[in-house]
């Protein structure tokens, strides 16, 4: 982790409290998640306790604490996939291949 890239960001938003969630999403957007010691650099610059921002980076589904893999697989939830009665089997090997087959 660059920590110079971290400042550069925080100062960008004026070390404003506010800016909290920009901030985050500029780390992330840098590095790809949001390591831990750019969340302690953002509670010095902003004046905010870590609590609070992992709080907020919790709370956000968009927002990732730990380094995600370089492909991202989704899986369907949707009823229309779940359904046995709903599903066409026919040359499909297996549930995930349907899925990806039907829904995407």
């Amino acid at each position: 982790m660059d920590s110079q890239e971290t400042v550069r960001i925080i100062e960008k938003h004026n070390n404003k409290r506010s800016a909290l969630i920009s901030i985050l999403e500029e780390i992330q957007a840098s590095f790809g998640y949001l390591p831990q010691d750019a969340l302690h650099i953002i509670g010095k610059k902003i004046g905010c306790s870590l609590v609070d921002i992992y709080g907020v980076a919790t709370f956000y589904k968009s927002f990732y604490l730990e380094p995600r893999g370089k492909h991202l697989v989704l899986s369907c939830l949707g009823t229309a996939c779940l359904s046995p009665a709903r599903r066409d089997w026919s040359g499909v090997a297996d549930r995930k291949e349907f899925i990806l087959k039907k829904c995407w």
